[in-house]
């Protein structure tokens, strides 16, 4: 039987309350398409778990309880001890920034810790993160049209980063936008970064004119990052 994102939510919260892991959670905390669309069904999702304490068996028992429910898992661990020292803090291929989408999510255990941690970042360090997030997305992106070997592949890669990559260039100069525009499909960020003058053409329908227009709309994000101050 094929279960919605709320119940999948549901069921994954009733089976970590039953667990040997719960006592140890600081903080789960849910983010990005989980949160919304909740009657569409989906395998993916996106998760940040803080724990107390290093114990033998962490890292199996949430494996155990993710997998249950989530073919496509997407999850960051970290340990209360390694936010409070001196490690730079960041996610798996971000830094800083994550902290921003990290406050965005929705806590399922314990309260979002990263709302009070983002307001504390300063503005440089953000910025700074942002872009260089920013920069590894447009090299994802171009590394794209080389290795995947069919058109479906490459275009859903390529709406998936670009429309990243114009949320960035949005946020990176009015940082509130982040929890109401990342709620948008890739069409609307498309148009709406059009509008702003971002990018002048959006994706076309047609397979072979949209991949040309993903090229235009790359060279067009590259020379917007290049501006960045």
């Amino acid at each position: 039987m094929k279960v919605n994102k709320l119940n999948k939510l549901k069921q994954l919260l009733r089976d970590t309350e039953r667990s040997g892991i719960y006592d140890n959670i600081v903080s789960l905390i849910v983010f990005g398409s989980q949160i919304y669309n909740k009657g569409k069904i989906a395998n993916d999702a996106d998760f940040c778990i803080v724990l107390r304490k290093k114990k033998k068996d962490d890292l199996r028992l949430i494996s155990k309880l993710f997998k249950k429910y989530y073919h496509n898992l997407d999850i960051t661990i970290y340990y209360q001890n390694e936010l409070s020292n001196l490690l730079p803090f960041r996610d798996i291929g971000t830094g800083c920034f994550a902290m921003h989408y990290f406050a965005t999510g929705k806590p399922l255990i314990g309260k979002n810790i990263f709302v009070e941690k983002y307001k504390k970042l300063p503005k440089s360090l953000y910025k700074q993160s942002l872009r260089e997030k920013m920069f590894d997305y447009l090299l994802r992106l171009r590394r794209a049209f080389i290795i995947y070997e069919t058109k479906q592949e490459m275009l859903a890669y390529l709406e998936k980063y670009t429309s990243r990559l114009l949320i960035d260039l949005m946020v990176y100069n009015q940082p509130n936008l982040l929890p109401s525009i990342i709620k948008n499909s890739p069409e609307k960020i498309f148009l709406r970064a059009k509008r702003v003058k971002i990018i002048t053409r959006i994706p076309t329908k047609t397979e072979t004119k949209k991949i040309k227009d993903y090229l235009h709309i790359i060279e067009e994000i590259t020379n917007q990052l290049l501006k960045l101050k």
